[in-house]
């Protein structure tokens, strides 16, 4: 077999992705030296991809072919002992195959910014790894989340309730028969829960990046519950995929930041809520400037002297200017909210910590 360029073991598991033969990386903890782990790798005709070598369809000991005789899948697919070359093309190809399957060769559309796009490959791989560890995750938090997810019986989250027992002036109504709750920005899968005692809970999910999060969890063969798993919309275009005046309450965590327009991603959530109700946004504060604007990461949200501010500062090298919005400003401008329909208080991220803030938008009442 002839030696293989990084450009063609890279073109070769892309191939490979197609013919439906390569998924997801089956890591194995075990103790064993950098030497030997490289060693599988290192073989002087260069014929093995790890991409397909380390198919979890072929059990646990890997593709056969690749190891029979040569080494153990148990120690040639432990990721953390790759270099960092390697990884890289197991990486590229998990993202080719995603978006061959999805049909998204690359975003051609109109209106959003290249530095958004490039974020995918990084929010992809974040959600490659969290599914992967699943419930067995280290964090705590993680798999506390993915098993909650997994439960067809989770209760719906009690802050959604609250707010659908109550109007905007805090004046208590009748617990509804039914309602359609729209859970936007919601990643692999939703996370909000689906039983309220006599009540006909329906949650609708969107993700922007849903096509993707599907084959993620076919790769992995992660079953979740039908109406836990996202359809395609991002936060900017929900009134031509939902319409006007559709739900009884949205839902947002800490995905707006995620948004490549978040003001108009506001708008389209107010709209599509019924008149008189409320949209729900829950995030971490200043969530770009944490993690310094990689991935996906574009955008700050804090209270300034009350009021709920979105903001992002100037970056030459992508040619972005500096912003700061005041949505409620905005808002009351469009018709969206009146000059008191909004609600704001400091919470505890996942983890317990203090860090983050929560937004309560209030639809008007009349149009």
């Amino acid at each position: 077999v002839r030696s293989f360029t990084s450009l063609q073991r890279a073109m070769a598991a892309t191939l490979l992705w197609r013919m439906g033969l390569i998924g997801v990386l089956s890591s194995a903890a075990q103790d064993i030296s950098d030497e030997q782990a490289l060693a599988c790798w290192e073989d002087p005709n260069g014929f093995y991809i790890p991409a397909l070598c380390c198919h979890p369809r072929f059990g646990n000991d890997g593709f056969h072919e690749c190891w029979d005789g040569m080494f153990n899948a148990k120690l040639c697919c432990n990721e953390t002992f790759w270099p960092p070359t390697l990884t890289l093309l197991f990486h590229q190809a998990l993202q080719a195959s995603w978006a061959e399957r999805c049909g998204r060769k690359e975003l051609d559309e109109k209106g959003i910014p290249w530095h958004w796009k490039d974020g995918i490959g990084w929010e992809l791989m974040f959600f490659f790894m969290y599914l992967r560890a699943g419930v067995s995750s280290s964090n705590l938090v993680h798999a506390a989340e993915i098993a909650g997810a997994l439960n067809p019986e989770k209760p719906l989250k009690q802050r959604l309730v609250e707010l659908l027992v109550r109007d905007a002036f805090g004046r208590s109504v009748e617990a509804p028969r039914g309602v359609r709750i729209l859970d936007t920005g919601a990643g692999p899968m939703s996370q909000v829960g689906y039983i309220w005692p006599g009540v006909d809970v329906q949650v609708v999910v969107a993700d922007a990046l849903a096509c993707e999060y599907e084959q993620i969890r076919r790769d992995i063969g992660l079953a979740i519950p039908p109406k836990a798993a996202p359809r395609v919309a991002t936060s900017e275009t929900l009134v031509d995929i939902f319409g006007e005046g559709a739900f009884d309450i949205v839902h947002c965590e800490n995905s707006l930041d995620h948004a490549y327009d978040p003001l108009l991603g506001v708008e389209q959530m107010l709209k599509v809520v019924k008149l008189g109700r409320p949209v729900l946004l829950q995030h971490s504060i200043n969530e770009g400037q944490k993690n310094a604007y990689a991935g996906m990461h574009q955008w700050n949200f804090e209270v300034q002297e009350g009021r709920f501010i979105i903001w992002r500062p100037a970056d030459e090298r992508r040619a972005i200017l500096s912003e700061r919005l005041d949505v409620a400003s905005h808002l009351v401008s469009k018709g969206l909210i009146d000059v008191d329909g909004t609600e704001f208080r400091y919470m505890n991220d996942p983890y317990g910590k203090p860090g983050w803030v929560e937004l309560v938008l209030w639809r008007r009442a009349t149009l």
